[in-house]
Protein backbone atom coordinates (compact mmCIF):
# COMPACT_ATOMS: atom_id res chain seq x y z
CA UNK A 1 0.00 0.00 0.00
CA UNK A 2 1.40 3.34 -0.99
CA UNK A 3 -0.56 5.27 1.72
CA UNK A 4 1.65 3.76 4.45
CA UNK A 5 4.51 6.02 3.38
CA UNK A 6 2.54 9.27 3.53
CA UNK A 7 3.74 11.98 5.89
CA UNK A 8 1.26 12.86 8.64
CA UNK A 9 0.28 16.18 7.05
CA UNK A 10 -0.29 14.52 3.67
CA UNK A 11 -2.47 11.90 5.31
CA UNK A 12 -4.36 14.60 7.22
CA UNK A 13 -5.09 16.42 3.96
CA UNK A 14 -6.47 13.22 2.43
CA UNK A 15 -8.66 12.59 5.47
CA UNK A 16 -10.04 16.14 5.27
CA UNK A 17 -10.62 15.84 1.53
CA UNK A 18 -12.55 12.62 2.06
CA UNK A 19 -14.67 14.25 4.75
CA UNK A 20 -13.92 11.47 7.24
CA UNK A 21 -13.73 13.80 10.24
CA UNK A 22 -13.57 17.47 11.15
CA UNK A 23 -10.60 19.74 10.68
CA UNK A 24 -10.40 20.17 14.45
CA UNK A 25 -10.14 16.40 15.05
CA UNK A 26 -7.45 16.10 12.38
CA UNK A 27 -5.50 18.87 14.10
CA UNK A 28 -5.92 17.07 17.45
CA UNK A 29 -4.67 13.86 15.84
CA UNK A 30 -1.58 15.65 14.50
CA UNK A 31 -0.87 17.05 17.96
CA UNK A 32 -1.29 13.59 19.50
CA UNK A 33 1.07 12.23 16.87
CA UNK A 34 3.70 14.75 18.00
CA UNK A 35 3.14 13.87 21.66
CA UNK A 36 3.42 10.18 20.76
CA UNK A 37 6.66 10.69 18.82
CA UNK A 38 8.14 12.71 21.68
CA UNK A 39 7.23 10.04 24.24
CA UNK A 40 4.54 11.95 26.13
CA UNK A 41 1.76 9.54 25.08
CA UNK A 42 1.54 5.85 24.22
CA UNK A 43 -0.59 4.59 21.33
CA UNK A 44 -3.46 3.56 23.65
CA UNK A 45 -3.24 6.90 25.47
CA UNK A 46 -3.41 8.88 22.22
CA UNK A 47 -6.47 6.91 21.15
CA UNK A 48 -8.15 7.45 24.53
CA UNK A 49 -7.48 11.19 24.38
CA UNK A 50 -8.88 11.50 20.86
CA UNK A 51 -11.96 9.47 21.82
CA UNK A 52 -12.48 11.75 24.82
CA UNK A 53 -12.25 14.84 22.62
CA UNK A 54 -14.73 13.43 20.13
CA UNK A 55 -17.29 11.97 22.52
CA UNK A 56 -17.28 14.87 25.02
CA UNK A 57 -16.79 17.58 22.39
CA UNK A 58 -13.84 19.07 24.24
CA UNK A 59 -10.48 20.35 23.09
CA UNK A 60 -7.25 18.44 23.45
CA UNK A 61 -5.96 20.77 26.16
CA UNK A 62 -8.96 19.74 28.30
CA UNK A 63 -8.86 16.02 27.48
CA UNK A 64 -5.19 15.51 28.28
CA UNK A 65 -5.29 16.58 31.97
CA UNK A 66 -8.73 14.98 32.42
CA UNK A 67 -7.08 11.65 31.58
CA UNK A 68 -4.06 12.36 33.79
CA UNK A 69 -1.56 13.40 31.12
CA UNK A 70 0.82 16.24 31.82
CA UNK A 71 2.42 17.58 28.67
CA UNK A 72 4.15 20.86 27.82
CA UNK A 73 1.75 23.66 26.92
CA UNK A 74 3.13 23.61 23.42
CA UNK A 75 5.83 21.41 22.02
CA UNK A 76 7.31 21.80 18.62
CA UNK A 77 4.88 19.68 16.67
CA UNK A 78 6.51 17.05 14.49
CA UNK A 79 4.26 16.67 11.47
CA UNK A 80 6.67 15.67 8.75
Amino acid sequence: MQDQSLAPVQLAKRILSAGITSEQMVYFALRCYSLLREGYLSNPDAIAVLKRCHSNKIVLDEALPALGHVVPARVQWIWK
